[in-house]
Protein backbone atom coordinates (compact mmCIF):
# COMPACT_ATOMS: atom_id res chain seq x y z
CA UNK A 1 0.00 0.00 0.00
CA UNK A 2 1.19 3.50 -0.77
CA UNK A 3 1.74 5.80 2.15
CA UNK A 4 -1.17 8.22 2.23
CA UNK A 5 0.90 10.88 3.97
CA UNK A 6 3.73 10.88 1.40
CA UNK A 7 4.55 14.35 0.06
CA UNK A 8 7.06 15.58 -2.51
CA UNK A 9 9.74 18.17 -1.69
CA UNK A 10 8.61 21.79 -2.23
CA UNK A 11 8.52 22.83 -5.91
CA UNK A 12 10.58 25.74 -7.25
CA UNK A 13 9.00 29.07 -6.35
CA UNK A 14 11.00 31.24 -8.75
CA UNK A 15 12.43 30.85 -12.26
CA UNK A 16 15.67 28.88 -12.47
CA UNK A 17 18.11 27.80 -15.18
CA UNK A 18 17.47 24.55 -17.01
CA UNK A 19 20.50 22.88 -15.41
CA UNK A 20 19.34 23.95 -11.94
CA UNK A 21 15.88 22.56 -12.67
CA UNK A 22 17.37 19.27 -13.83
CA UNK A 23 19.48 19.00 -10.67
CA UNK A 24 16.52 19.84 -8.44
CA UNK A 25 14.28 17.42 -10.35
CA UNK A 26 16.81 14.64 -9.85
CA UNK A 27 16.90 15.30 -6.11
CA UNK A 28 13.09 15.16 -6.04
CA UNK A 29 13.19 11.91 -8.01
CA UNK A 30 15.65 10.32 -5.59
CA UNK A 31 13.51 11.19 -2.60
CA UNK A 32 10.35 9.85 -4.26
CA UNK A 33 11.78 6.89 -6.20
CA UNK A 34 10.12 4.17 -4.11
CA UNK A 35 6.78 5.98 -4.15
CA UNK A 36 6.87 6.43 -7.94
CA UNK A 37 7.78 2.78 -8.55
CA UNK A 38 4.91 1.58 -6.35
CA UNK A 39 2.53 3.94 -8.11
CA UNK A 40 3.58 3.17 -11.70
CA UNK A 41 4.31 -0.56 -11.77
CA UNK A 42 0.75 -1.51 -12.79
CA UNK A 43 0.56 0.36 -16.14
CA UNK A 44 3.98 -0.94 -17.16
CA UNK A 45 2.87 -4.50 -16.41
CA UNK A 46 -0.08 -3.86 -18.72
CA UNK A 47 2.35 -2.67 -21.42
CA UNK A 48 4.37 -5.86 -20.93
CA UNK A 49 1.22 -7.99 -21.26
CA UNK A 50 0.30 -6.12 -24.44
CA UNK A 51 3.73 -6.81 -26.00
CA UNK A 52 4.16 -10.50 -25.13
CA UNK A 53 1.86 -12.02 -27.82
CA UNK A 54 3.70 -10.05 -30.51
CA UNK A 55 6.98 -11.31 -29.08
CA UNK A 56 5.91 -14.96 -29.00
CA UNK A 57 4.20 -15.00 -32.40
CA UNK A 58 6.19 -12.39 -34.33
CA UNK A 59 7.59 -14.69 -37.02
CA UNK A 60 4.27 -16.47 -37.53
CA UNK A 61 1.73 -13.71 -37.13
CA UNK A 62 3.44 -11.18 -39.39
CA UNK A 63 2.95 -13.36 -42.47
CA UNK A 64 0.13 -12.16 -44.70
CA UNK A 65 -1.49 -15.63 -44.86
CA UNK A 66 -2.01 -15.50 -41.09
CA UNK A 67 -4.11 -12.35 -40.93
CA UNK A 68 -6.49 -13.69 -38.22
CA UNK A 69 -3.58 -14.25 -35.83
CA UNK A 70 -2.04 -10.93 -36.82
CA UNK A 71 -5.36 -9.22 -36.11
CA UNK A 72 -5.64 -10.97 -32.76
CA UNK A 73 -2.15 -9.90 -31.76
CA UNK A 74 -2.94 -6.31 -32.77
CA UNK A 75 -6.25 -6.22 -30.88
CA UNK A 76 -4.58 -7.66 -27.78
CA UNK A 77 -1.83 -5.03 -28.05
CA UNK A 78 -4.35 -2.23 -28.60
CA UNK A 79 -6.57 -3.29 -25.68
CA UNK A 80 -3.91 -3.72 -23.02
CA UNK A 81 -1.78 -0.89 -24.44
CA UNK A 82 -4.72 1.52 -24.13
CA UNK A 83 -5.47 0.33 -20.59
CA UNK A 84 -1.81 0.77 -19.72
CA UNK A 85 -1.71 4.26 -21.23
CA UNK A 86 -4.89 5.26 -19.39
CA UNK A 87 -3.48 4.15 -16.04
CA UNK A 88 -0.08 5.69 -16.77
CA UNK A 89 -1.55 9.08 -17.67
CA UNK A 90 -3.70 9.20 -14.53
CA UNK A 91 -0.83 8.24 -12.25
CA UNK A 92 1.62 10.65 -13.88
CA UNK A 93 -1.00 13.37 -13.47
CA UNK A 94 -1.08 12.60 -9.74
CA UNK A 95 2.74 12.72 -9.60
CA UNK A 96 2.83 16.12 -11.34
CA UNK A 97 0.08 17.39 -9.05
CA UNK A 98 2.07 16.35 -5.97
CA UNK A 99 5.39 17.60 -7.38
CA UNK A 100 4.01 21.09 -8.06
CA UNK A 101 1.69 21.51 -5.06
CA UNK A 102 3.47 21.99 -1.72
CA UNK A 103 2.62 19.42 0.97
CA UNK A 104 -0.05 17.69 -1.10
CA UNK A 105 -0.60 14.08 -0.03
CA UNK A 106 -1.25 11.12 -2.30
CA UNK A 107 -4.98 10.61 -1.70
CA UNK A 108 -6.17 14.08 -2.84
CA UNK A 109 -3.68 13.98 -5.73
CA UNK A 110 -4.94 10.64 -7.09
CA UNK A 111 -8.54 11.77 -6.50
CA UNK A 112 -7.83 14.84 -8.63
CA UNK A 113 -6.26 12.64 -11.33
CA UNK A 114 -9.21 10.23 -11.33
CA UNK A 115 -11.61 13.15 -11.71
CA UNK A 116 -9.81 15.24 -14.36
CA UNK A 117 -7.02 13.06 -15.72
CA UNK A 118 -9.20 11.93 -18.62
CA UNK A 119 -8.58 15.34 -20.21
CA UNK A 120 -4.84 14.66 -20.20
CA UNK A 121 -5.52 11.22 -21.69
CA UNK A 122 -7.50 12.79 -24.55
CA UNK A 123 -4.61 15.15 -25.33
CA UNK A 124 -2.10 12.30 -25.02
CA UNK A 125 -4.05 10.27 -27.60
CA UNK A 126 -4.42 13.31 -29.87
CA UNK A 127 -0.69 14.08 -29.76
CA UNK A 128 0.20 10.43 -30.43
CA UNK A 129 -2.08 10.37 -33.49
CA UNK A 130 -0.56 13.65 -34.68
CA UNK A 131 2.98 12.35 -34.20
CA UNK A 132 2.31 9.10 -36.05
CA UNK A 133 0.51 10.97 -38.84
CA UNK A 134 3.33 13.47 -39.27
CA UNK A 135 5.96 10.73 -39.53
CA UNK A 136 3.83 8.71 -41.97
CA UNK A 137 3.14 11.85 -44.03
CA UNK A 138 6.87 12.56 -44.33
CA UNK A 139 7.61 8.98 -45.42
CA UNK A 140 4.77 8.99 -47.95
CA UNK A 141 5.83 12.36 -49.34
CA UNK A 142 9.38 11.09 -49.75
CA UNK A 143 8.20 7.91 -51.50
CA UNK A 144 5.94 9.88 -53.87
CA UNK A 145 8.74 12.30 -54.72
CA UNK A 146 11.14 9.38 -55.30
CA UNK A 147 8.60 7.71 -57.60
CA UNK A 148 8.23 10.87 -59.68
CA UNK A 149 11.93 11.73 -59.75
CA UNK A 150 14.03 8.75 -58.62
CA UNK A 151 17.63 9.24 -57.58
CA UNK A 152 19.55 11.20 -54.96
CA UNK A 153 19.37 14.50 -56.76
CA UNK A 154 19.96 17.84 -55.06
CA UNK A 155 16.22 18.72 -55.17
CA UNK A 156 15.35 15.40 -53.52
CA UNK A 157 17.95 15.85 -50.78
CA UNK A 158 16.67 19.39 -50.16
CA UNK A 159 13.07 18.19 -50.09
CA UNK A 160 13.96 15.37 -47.69
CA UNK A 161 15.80 17.79 -45.40
CA UNK A 162 12.81 20.14 -45.26
CA UNK A 163 10.45 17.25 -44.49
CA UNK A 164 12.74 15.91 -41.75
CA UNK A 165 12.85 19.34 -40.12
CA UNK A 166 9.07 19.57 -40.36
CA UNK A 167 8.72 16.12 -38.79
CA UNK A 168 11.19 16.97 -36.01
CA UNK A 169 9.45 20.14 -34.92
CA UNK A 170 5.98 18.65 -35.41
CA UNK A 171 6.77 15.66 -33.22
CA UNK A 172 8.52 17.46 -30.38
CA UNK A 173 6.23 20.50 -30.48
CA UNK A 174 3.26 18.21 -29.87
CA UNK A 175 5.13 16.51 -27.02
CA UNK A 176 5.84 19.89 -25.46
CA UNK A 177 2.20 20.93 -25.96
CA UNK A 178 1.07 17.80 -24.10
CA UNK A 179 3.45 18.60 -21.24
CA UNK A 180 2.13 22.18 -21.02
CA UNK A 181 -1.47 20.99 -21.01
CA UNK A 182 -0.88 18.45 -18.24
CA UNK A 183 1.03 20.91 -16.02
CA UNK A 184 -1.56 23.67 -16.46
CA UNK A 185 -4.31 21.23 -15.52
CA UNK A 186 -2.64 20.40 -12.19
CA UNK A 187 -1.56 23.96 -11.36
CA UNK A 188 -4.21 26.36 -12.68
CA UNK A 189 -7.67 25.71 -14.14
CA UNK A 190 -9.35 22.77 -15.81
CA UNK A 191 -11.58 24.38 -18.45
CA UNK A 192 -10.89 23.13 -21.98
CA UNK A 193 -10.82 26.57 -23.57
CA UNK A 194 -8.35 27.93 -21.02
CA UNK A 195 -6.08 24.87 -21.16
CA UNK A 196 -5.89 24.75 -24.94
CA UNK A 197 -5.41 28.49 -25.38
CA UNK A 198 -2.83 28.76 -22.60
CA UNK A 199 -0.93 25.67 -23.79
CA UNK A 200 -0.75 27.02 -27.33
CA UNK A 201 0.47 30.36 -26.00
CA UNK A 202 3.21 28.70 -23.93
CA UNK A 203 4.40 26.50 -26.79
CA UNK A 204 4.45 29.52 -29.09
CA UNK A 205 6.50 31.67 -26.72
CA UNK A 206 9.01 28.92 -25.94
CA UNK A 207 8.83 27.01 -29.22
CA UNK A 208 12.49 26.26 -29.84
CA UNK A 209 13.41 25.80 -26.19
CA UNK A 210 10.45 23.51 -25.60
CA UNK A 211 11.08 21.40 -28.71
CA UNK A 212 14.74 20.95 -27.81
CA UNK A 213 13.89 20.01 -24.22
CA UNK A 214 11.38 17.45 -25.49
CA UNK A 215 14.04 16.05 -27.81
CA UNK A 216 16.49 15.74 -24.90
CA UNK A 217 13.92 13.86 -22.80
CA UNK A 218 13.02 11.54 -25.68
CA UNK A 219 16.69 10.92 -26.43
CA UNK A 220 17.35 10.05 -22.79
CA UNK A 221 14.58 7.46 -22.72
CA UNK A 222 15.51 5.92 -26.06
CA UNK A 223 19.22 5.84 -25.21
CA UNK A 224 18.58 4.10 -21.87
CA UNK A 225 16.33 1.52 -23.52
CA UNK A 226 18.77 0.88 -26.37
CA UNK A 227 21.98 0.45 -24.37
CA UNK A 228 20.25 -1.98 -21.98
CA UNK A 229 18.35 -3.90 -24.67
CA UNK A 230 19.37 -7.60 -24.87
CA UNK A 231 18.19 -7.72 -28.51
CA UNK A 232 20.45 -4.80 -29.46
CA UNK A 233 23.40 -6.31 -27.58
CA UNK A 234 22.93 -9.60 -29.43
CA UNK A 235 22.70 -7.79 -32.79
CA UNK A 236 25.88 -5.83 -32.09
CA UNK A 237 27.69 -9.03 -31.07
CA UNK A 238 26.58 -10.80 -34.26
CA UNK A 239 27.55 -7.78 -36.34
CA UNK A 240 31.02 -7.67 -34.81
CA UNK A 241 31.51 -11.44 -35.08
CA UNK A 242 29.92 -12.40 -38.40
CA UNK A 243 29.24 -9.23 -40.36
CA UNK A 244 26.18 -7.37 -41.55
CA UNK A 245 24.61 -10.08 -43.77
CA UNK A 246 24.66 -12.74 -41.06
CA UNK A 247 23.31 -10.26 -38.52
CA UNK A 248 20.36 -9.39 -40.77
CA UNK A 249 19.55 -13.01 -41.62
CA UNK A 250 19.90 -14.41 -38.10
CA UNK A 251 16.84 -15.00 -35.91
CA UNK A 252 16.63 -13.59 -32.40
CA UNK A 253 16.08 -16.39 -29.83
CA UNK A 254 12.69 -16.22 -28.16
CA UNK A 255 14.15 -15.99 -24.64
CA UNK A 256 16.19 -12.95 -25.70
CA UNK A 257 13.06 -11.24 -27.04
CA UNK A 258 11.12 -11.97 -23.85
CA UNK A 259 14.04 -10.75 -21.73
CA UNK A 260 14.08 -7.58 -23.82
CA UNK A 261 10.41 -6.93 -22.96
CA UNK A 262 11.14 -7.26 -19.24
CA UNK A 263 14.21 -5.05 -19.47
CA UNK A 264 12.15 -2.37 -21.23
CA UNK A 265 9.60 -2.60 -18.41
CA UNK A 266 12.18 -1.96 -15.69
CA UNK A 267 13.95 0.76 -17.66
CA UNK A 268 10.64 2.54 -18.27
CA UNK A 269 9.70 2.20 -14.60
CA UNK A 270 12.98 3.87 -13.65
CA UNK A 271 13.12 6.58 -16.35
CA UNK A 272 9.52 7.71 -16.88
CA UNK A 273 8.99 9.20 -13.36
CA UNK A 274 12.25 11.17 -13.66
CA UNK A 275 11.26 12.53 -17.06
CA UNK A 276 7.78 13.41 -15.76
CA UNK A 277 9.27 15.39 -12.87
CA UNK A 278 11.71 17.17 -15.19
CA UNK A 279 8.87 18.07 -17.56
CA UNK A 280 6.77 19.31 -14.62
CA UNK A 281 9.56 21.55 -13.33
CA UNK A 282 10.51 22.79 -16.81
CA UNK A 283 6.96 23.73 -17.86
CA UNK A 284 6.18 25.17 -14.43
CA UNK A 285 9.30 27.33 -14.71
CA UNK A 286 8.02 28.65 -18.02
CA UNK A 287 4.63 29.29 -16.39
CA UNK A 288 6.29 31.27 -13.60
CA UNK A 289 8.24 33.35 -16.10
CA UNK A 290 5.13 34.18 -18.10
CA UNK A 291 3.26 35.10 -14.92
CA UNK A 292 6.07 37.49 -13.95
CA UNK A 293 5.98 39.16 -17.37
CA UNK A 294 2.23 39.52 -17.23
Amino acid sequence: MLKEDFVFPPPPERPMSVLALIALGFETYKSSFGFCCKLLWFPFVLFLVSDLPGTFFSDYSLQLDNLPKLGGVFLWWALFGTLGLWNLVLRLTAIKRMALTPELEFVPAIAFANRLGWKVFVIRMATMIFQISSVVAVIMAGCIYWTIKPGLSIPFVGFAAVMVVFSYFGYFWSEFFYACFSVLLVTERSEWKFLLKRSLSMTKRAFLKGCNFSFAMEFLMMFAMMILSPVLMLSLFQLASHGFVTCVESETPLWISVADDFVQLFVSLAIIPLVAIWYAYFVNDLRLRLNLHN
